[in-house]
């Protein structure tokens, strides 16, 4: 455990964000990003890099609420918070500052980080208990329509579609719609086949089908792309079969992955294939 004293607490904040691979957590009730161009700045590197982002904010506070949409973020709103917590995947800062400009200048706060693995582990049951587990009901069904759109349900259903009815495509609907709750702000769009413009980066362009297609621009340097990344992403994903065909990289499931055309066969597919693009997108180099 370090202490941190006030002077520095949100430098080792941003600190936290900038060295995330997958995930940050935020627990902050309030909040005030119009006059801190830095930190706005921070977040929304996280989202040009596909990193994943819990936003907690204390319910009924609208201004606040308002302000962590402003940045494109759907807050989660949990009654009576009080707590500051701040985590990625590896490191956890504990403080009393809330992510105001005003708290940051004026404020005399403290606060710990740590990266030790016993008090790591603390504080994600203390997370997952007193703060993801009290959720208000009315957070999470406004934080599911405004990030899925009014027409689209909180909650997404996995139905078989005539349209999709062949074994490498039944699963591109459901697919699809994890896709866009999940990655709200991408360019996406379904019909033969799902394509993504620019992603996981600009000049790239992914498609998903019965495969997983990544198609390299001229712009990038596809021989140091496949050197940098050929034995990375088998680490993450040792049995996906991963083709280095220039100018692109096709991407299969698992040989023995079961693929069947049922109810239970389409969730777990499409679950994959959504697993498979996030984790290629925050670990390849590029």
């Amino acid at each position: 455990m370090i202490l941190l004293k006030p002077n520095n607490i949100s430098g080792e904040i941003m600190t936290l964000l900038d060295e995330a691979d997958e995930k940050v957590i935020i627990v902050s009730p309030y909040c005030d990003f119009e006059n801190w161009i830095r930190l706005r700045n921070r977040f929304k590197a996280l989202k040009d890099r596909s990193i994943d982002i819990e936003f907690y904010v204390k319910a009924n506070k609208n201004d606040t609420i308002e302000e962590v949409k402003k940045i494109g973020i759907n807050p989660i709103c949990v009654p009576n918070l009080h707590a500051k917590l701040y985590m990625n995947e590896k490191t956890a800062i504990v403080s009393s500052l809330n992510l105001l400009r005003d708290s940051e200048i004026y404020s005399i706060d403290i606060g710990y980080k740590t990266s030790n693995k016993e008090e790591y582990d603390e504080l994600v049951e203390f997370h997952n208990r007193y703060i993801k587990e009290t959720v208000s009901e009315k957070g999470k069904k406004a934080n599911s329509k405004e990030k899925l759109g009014p027409e689209k349900s909180n909650q997404i259903t996995f139905d078989m579609e005539t349209k999709y009815n062949e074994l490498y495509n039944f699963h591109l609907p459901s697919t699809y719609k994890l896709l866009v709750a999940k990655y709200p702000n991408l360019n996406i769009d379904l019909s033969d086949n799902i394509k993504i413009k620019d992603y996981p980066k600009k000049g790239i362009i992914t498609e998903i089908s019965g495969r997983i297609d990544l198609r390299f621009s001229k712009t990038h340097d596809y021989n140091l792309i496949q050197d940098i990344n050929h034995d990375k992403l088998k680490k993450y994903l040792p049995k996906v079969r991963f083709y280095w065909n220039e100018p692109v990289l096709n991407i299969y499931l698992e040989s023995k992955f079961n693929d069947e055309l049922t109810s239970s066969g389409l969730e777990r597919k499409a679950k994959r294939f959504t697993e498979i693009i996030t984790t290629v997108a925050t670990k390849m180099e590029l």
